[in-house]
């Protein structure tokens, strides 16, 4: 959902916030050629408000996802990612 790039996370950042700055003009191009894609004209008018995303009605924090199968266990990955196995 496009509107999900105005959405702060819970460090209060956009989405976008977290691009490099050496990727920023390839983000331009991109959004320039997709802007009737994502932001098509429309009347508000004519077709009422635009609801927000579901998404954003959520509590943060709120919707957790299950482990995939056959994942590791927290201790295991924080020793992986400290280097203390591999």
């Amino acid at each position: 959902d496009r509107r999900l790039l105005s959405m702060a996370d819970r460090r209060g950042a956009l989405p976008l916030a977290y691009v490099r700055k050496e990727h920023w003009a390839k983000w331009v191009d991109f959004f320039d050629r997709k802007k009737d894609d994502y932001w098509p004209w429309r009347d508000a008018a004519k077709d009422g408000e635009e609801s927000p995303p579901e998404l954003s009605l959520m509590v943060p924090g709120s919707s957790t996802f299950p482990d995939p199968p056959n994942a590791c266990s927290v201790e295991v990955a924080a020793q992986i990612s400290s280097g203390q196995l591999s």
